[in-house]
Protein backbone atom coordinates (compact mmCIF):
# COMPACT_ATOMS: atom_id res chain seq x y z
CA UNK A 1 0.00 0.00 0.00
CA UNK A 2 1.41 3.26 -0.93
CA UNK A 3 1.49 6.50 1.33
CA UNK A 4 -0.87 8.15 -0.92
CA UNK A 5 -3.83 5.15 -0.10
CA UNK A 6 -3.21 6.17 3.58
CA UNK A 7 -3.81 9.71 2.55
CA UNK A 8 -7.71 9.46 2.34
CA UNK A 9 -8.28 7.96 5.72
CA UNK A 10 -8.85 9.48 8.95
CA UNK A 11 -5.97 10.59 10.46
CA UNK A 12 -6.41 11.46 13.71
CA UNK A 13 -8.38 7.57 14.86
CA UNK A 14 -7.38 4.68 13.68
CA UNK A 15 -8.91 1.31 14.88
CA UNK A 16 -6.46 -1.57 16.21
CA UNK A 17 -8.95 -4.35 15.62
CA UNK A 18 -12.30 -5.31 16.30
CA UNK A 19 -11.86 -6.21 19.70
CA UNK A 20 -10.56 -2.58 21.09
CA UNK A 21 -10.11 0.82 19.64
CA UNK A 22 -7.13 2.75 20.06
CA UNK A 23 -6.72 6.36 18.91
CA UNK A 24 -3.49 7.64 18.19
CA UNK A 25 -2.30 10.64 16.00
CA UNK A 26 -0.57 9.14 12.96
CA UNK A 27 1.26 12.33 11.42
CA UNK A 28 4.04 11.19 9.74
CA UNK A 29 4.79 8.43 7.06
CA UNK A 30 6.93 6.70 10.10
CA UNK A 31 3.67 6.45 12.29
CA UNK A 32 2.02 5.39 9.45
CA UNK A 33 4.30 2.70 8.74
CA UNK A 34 4.62 1.46 12.59
CA UNK A 35 0.92 1.64 13.00
CA UNK A 36 0.70 -0.34 9.98
CA UNK A 37 3.46 -2.82 11.06
CA UNK A 38 1.37 -3.60 14.21
CA UNK A 39 -1.81 -3.97 12.78
CA UNK A 40 -0.01 -7.19 10.66
CA UNK A 41 1.55 -7.87 13.67
CA UNK A 42 -1.42 -8.64 15.05
CA UNK A 43 -3.47 -10.13 12.00
CA UNK A 44 -0.53 -12.78 11.59
CA UNK A 45 -1.25 -13.17 15.60
CA UNK A 46 -4.56 -14.25 15.26
CA UNK A 47 -4.13 -16.48 12.24
CA UNK A 48 -1.07 -18.25 13.71
CA UNK A 49 -3.14 -18.99 16.94
CA UNK A 50 -6.22 -19.83 14.84
CA UNK A 51 -4.04 -22.66 13.16
CA UNK A 52 -2.64 -23.83 16.32
CA UNK A 53 -6.36 -24.06 18.08
CA UNK A 54 -6.86 -26.33 14.90
CA UNK A 55 -3.93 -28.32 15.20
CA UNK A 56 -5.46 -29.10 18.67
CA UNK A 57 -8.71 -30.18 17.68
CA UNK A 58 -7.84 -32.18 14.71
CA UNK A 59 -7.03 -36.03 15.95
CA UNK A 60 -4.83 -36.58 13.21
CA UNK A 61 -3.12 -33.91 13.82
CA UNK A 62 -2.98 -33.83 17.65
CA UNK A 63 -1.91 -37.12 17.67
CA UNK A 64 1.08 -36.28 15.48
CA UNK A 65 4.53 -35.28 16.73
CA UNK A 66 4.96 -33.59 13.74
CA UNK A 67 4.56 -30.05 13.18
CA UNK A 68 2.03 -29.82 10.04
CA UNK A 69 1.89 -26.87 7.65
CA UNK A 70 -0.71 -24.64 7.34
CA UNK A 71 -2.02 -26.17 3.71
CA UNK A 72 -1.96 -29.76 5.46
CA UNK A 73 -3.87 -28.57 8.73
CA UNK A 74 -6.85 -26.98 6.16
CA UNK A 75 -6.57 -30.12 4.05
CA UNK A 76 -6.97 -32.25 7.22
CA UNK A 77 -9.49 -30.24 8.60
CA UNK A 78 -11.33 -30.56 5.04
CA UNK A 79 -11.58 -34.24 5.78
CA UNK A 80 -12.14 -33.97 9.20
CA UNK A 81 -15.24 -32.28 8.50
CA UNK A 82 -16.32 -34.82 5.49
CA UNK A 83 -15.77 -37.81 8.08
CA UNK A 84 -17.99 -36.17 10.84
CA UNK A 85 -20.39 -35.38 8.62
CA UNK A 86 -20.33 -38.87 7.17
CA UNK A 87 -20.96 -39.89 10.76
CA UNK A 88 -23.62 -37.94 11.73
CA UNK A 89 -25.59 -39.03 8.89
CA UNK A 90 -25.36 -42.76 9.87
CA UNK A 91 -25.95 -41.42 13.46
CA UNK A 92 -29.24 -40.07 12.11
CA UNK A 93 -30.06 -42.92 10.10
CA UNK A 94 -29.97 -45.49 13.05
CA UNK A 95 -31.84 -42.84 14.83
CA UNK A 96 -34.58 -42.70 12.54
CA UNK A 97 -34.38 -46.75 12.28
CA UNK A 98 -34.24 -47.63 16.26
CA UNK A 99 -37.34 -45.21 16.55
CA UNK A 100 -39.22 -47.63 13.72
CA UNK A 101 -38.26 -50.58 15.73
CA UNK A 102 -39.44 -49.20 18.89
CA UNK A 103 -42.66 -48.38 17.43
CA UNK A 104 -42.70 -51.58 16.00
CA UNK A 105 -42.47 -53.07 19.18
CA UNK A 106 -44.74 -50.91 20.98
CA UNK A 107 -47.57 -52.05 18.23
CA UNK A 108 -46.43 -55.84 18.42
CA UNK A 109 -47.11 -55.38 22.36
CA UNK A 110 -49.98 -53.89 22.51
CA UNK A 111 -51.75 -56.19 19.80
CA UNK A 112 -49.81 -59.11 22.01
CA UNK A 113 -51.69 -57.72 25.11
CA UNK A 114 -55.08 -57.99 23.51
CA UNK A 115 -54.33 -61.05 21.80
CA UNK A 116 -53.97 -62.47 25.20
CA UNK A 117 -56.76 -60.93 26.97
CA UNK A 118 -59.12 -62.53 24.17
CA UNK A 119 -57.07 -65.93 24.59
CA UNK A 120 -57.21 -65.55 20.61
CA UNK A 121 -54.26 -68.03 19.91
CA UNK A 122 -54.77 -68.17 16.75
CA UNK A 123 -54.05 -64.32 15.69
CA UNK A 124 -51.31 -64.52 18.08
CA UNK A 125 -49.40 -67.26 15.87
CA UNK A 126 -49.51 -65.09 12.98
CA UNK A 127 -47.65 -62.16 14.95
CA UNK A 128 -44.60 -61.39 12.58
CA UNK A 129 -41.49 -61.08 15.10
CA UNK A 130 -39.23 -58.90 13.49
CA UNK A 131 -35.57 -58.35 14.78
CA UNK A 132 -33.77 -55.48 15.07
CA UNK A 133 -31.71 -56.02 12.08
CA UNK A 134 -34.85 -56.04 9.62
CA UNK A 135 -34.70 -52.29 10.78
CA UNK A 136 -30.92 -51.82 9.62
CA UNK A 137 -30.09 -52.12 13.36
CA UNK A 138 -27.30 -54.43 14.52
CA UNK A 139 -28.95 -56.32 17.56
CA UNK A 140 -25.64 -55.81 19.80
CA UNK A 141 -25.97 -51.98 18.58
CA UNK A 142 -30.01 -52.15 20.37
CA UNK A 143 -29.08 -53.70 23.28
CA UNK A 144 -26.45 -50.82 23.84
CA UNK A 145 -28.79 -48.28 22.69
CA UNK A 146 -31.83 -49.70 24.55
CA UNK A 147 -29.88 -50.68 27.54
CA UNK A 148 -30.15 -47.15 28.92
CA UNK A 149 -33.93 -47.69 28.92
CA UNK A 150 -34.27 -50.72 30.66
CA UNK A 151 -32.08 -50.01 32.70
CA UNK A 152 -34.58 -48.37 35.23
CA UNK A 153 -37.41 -51.26 34.11
CA UNK A 154 -37.81 -53.99 35.97
CA UNK A 155 -37.27 -57.08 33.54
CA UNK A 156 -38.75 -60.40 35.63
CA UNK A 157 -41.01 -62.62 33.60
CA UNK A 158 -44.55 -61.59 35.43
CA UNK A 159 -43.79 -57.48 34.31
CA UNK A 160 -47.47 -56.90 33.13
CA UNK A 161 -47.19 -55.47 29.91
CA UNK A 162 -44.24 -57.29 28.77
CA UNK A 163 -41.29 -54.64 28.37
CA UNK A 164 -39.76 -54.33 24.93
CA UNK A 165 -36.31 -56.18 26.17
CA UNK A 166 -38.83 -59.36 27.17
CA UNK A 167 -40.17 -58.53 23.49
CA UNK A 168 -36.55 -59.32 22.27
CA UNK A 169 -35.90 -61.75 24.87
CA UNK A 170 -39.07 -63.88 23.29
CA UNK A 171 -37.49 -62.81 19.87
CA UNK A 172 -33.95 -64.29 20.83
CA UNK A 173 -35.56 -67.81 22.26
CA UNK A 174 -36.72 -68.72 18.66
Amino acid sequence: MSDSDWSDTNDSLCSVDDDSVEVIDVENDTDKRQYHNQLERKRRDKLKDSFDALRKVIPSLRDSNVRASRYQVLKECAKFIKETDTLRKLDKEKEENLKRFEEYIDEFNALFDKYTADGDDEKMKQLVCKTPSDFGLDSDEFNALSDDETDSESNSETDYPPSKRQCLNVLDEE
